[in-house]
C-alpha cells in the first residue's frame, strides 16, 4: 500500500501517485485531496502499482474519491492494458466515464488537467 498527493501549479490540481499493493484507504481520501474544499483536477499515476486488487473492489471503487462532487477530472497515468481496463470499468460502473481520461505519458495526464483547470474554472 501507498500513495502520494502533492499540490499542482494551482490550487485546484493534485497530483497523486499509486504504488504498491491497493488497498481500500487509497481510495476513499477525499479530505487529503481537497475535495471537501473546492473543486478538484487530478492527475494520478498507477504505473507502479501492482495488479492485485482488494476484496470487495468494485464496492470501495463506488464510494472512493472519484465519485466525490468536486471531483471534476481524473487524468490516468497508466501503462498496463488490465489496468486501463479497470479504470474504463470503474467510470461505467460509478457512471463517471466523462470525468475519466486515460494516458500512456505523465506529461500528457499534466497537461489535460492543467487545460481543463484553465478552460472550466
Amino acid at each position: 500500500m501507498g500513495h502520494e498527493i502533492l499540490e499542482g501549479p494551482n490550487p485546484h490540481i493534485r497530483y497523486l501517485r499509486i504504488y504498491g499493493r491497493l488497498v481500500a484507504e487509497d481510495m476513499v481520501k477525499a479530505e487529503n485531496l481537497g475535495l471537501k474544499l473546492k473543486p478538484i483536477y487530478i492527475a494520478m499515476d498507477i504505473t507502479s502499482m501492482e495488479l492485485n486488487l482488494p476484496k470487495h473492489f468494485l464496492d470501495f471503487a463506488r464510494e472512493s474519491f472519484f465519485v466525490h462532487p468536486n471531483m471534476k477530472h481524473l487524468a490516468v497515468y497508466v501503462q498496463s492494458s488490465l489496468l486501463n481496463s479497470i479504470a474504463l470499468t470503474i467510470a461505467r460502473v460509478t457512471d463517471r466515464a466523462d470525468k475519466l481520461s486515460l494516458h500512456s505519458t505523465w506529461e500528457s495526464a499534466l497537461i489535460e488537467v492543467e487545460n481543463r483547470t484553465k478552460s472550466q474554472l
